[in-house]
């Protein structure tokens, strides 16, 4: 099927089989399948930009179908996901005018598939290292303190300003409370720092960064797993909507492979 938007031939089988599985990922994991999604359409020779934009329409969609039905569980902590996107929606934009710029040296294409490469062999390593870690620290009777450890520290962590001035309200401390996380105390700037860094990732490879939030939330924060997994669906959802509606500006979003992608991806997450 002849797609004109990205000026691409791709069978539209293989279209509806990837959106299936990244339907289901999100579902289950709170990924938005965004690593399967720009590398499946790099295989399909998508060009790299399109791949990208096409994919974040596709995260957008598939996440908003299964970010409701988490909220309805009560597994989405909508105040750590609005800190979390003061950081993602401008690490978006920074990310899509590297990749304009990168177009313009006409070196994107490459740049795209080393940093893809790289990316998911530092994540895949970080995944073995800690199962190993935590396999052997299972062997000690130590694992809920080997994992609860890091979280302990990250939430012990005081950074300044403790303290900004907003009109109308004063001096307000920056520190939050998240009852649904069952975080105590959290400087906000450790989520904004975080949200920044998966956004700019996110925009960059056509990802949701849930493989990146998913282990910060669950290891960095001690966020119970299924508040993980709603949490890390509503971010996609905004940095989706936001990294497509960038993308779309640019004519680099091609609506007729992401329509058929999402109506695999809705039968996917069921």
């Amino acid at each position: 099927m002849w797609f004109p938007n990205a000026e691409v031939a791709v069978n539209p089988v293989l279209l509806l089989l990837l959106g299936v599985m990244v339907g289901t990922l999100s579902g289950f994991f709170g990924v938005g399948g965004g690593f399967l999604i720009t590398g499946g359409l790099l295989v399909f020779g998508v060009p790299p930009v399109f791949a990208v934009g096409t994919g974040l329409a596709l995260i957008m969609g598939s996440s908003i179908i299964n970010t409701l039905k988490h909220r309805h569980l009560g597994n989405v902590d909508f105040r750590l996901g609005m800190l979390l996107l003061i950081g993602t929606i401008p690490g978006v934009f920074l990310a899509e005018q590297t990749n304009s710029a990168l177009e313009e040296a006409g070196i994107v294409g490459p740049v795209i598939r080393y940093v893809y490469i790289l990316f998911l062999g530092v994540v895949g390593g970080f995944i073995i290292f800690d199962y190993l870690r935590l396999r052997r620290t299972a062997k000690l009777g130590g694992e809920e303190i080997s994992t609860a450890s890091l979280a302990r520290r990250v939430r012990g962590l005081r950074i300044p300003p403790h303290s900004i001035w907003l009109p109308g309200l004063g001096s307000v401390p920056t520190y939050v409370h998240l009852p649904v996380s069952g975080i105590e105390s959290l400087s906000v700037f450790i989520p904004v720092m975080v949200g920044l860094a998966v956004g700019f990732f996110a925009g960059l490879l056509g990802a949701g960064g849930g493989f990146l939030l998913m282990p910060a939330l669950i290891y960095g924060l001690g966020v119970p797993t299924t508040v993980a997994i709603g949490t890390d669906l509503f971010q996609i959802v905004v940095t989706g909507s936001w990294g497509t509606f960038i993308y779309a500006l640019s004519h680099n979003v091609d609506p007729k492979m992401t329509i058929i992608m999402l109506s695999a991806a809705s039968v996917g997450s069921q």
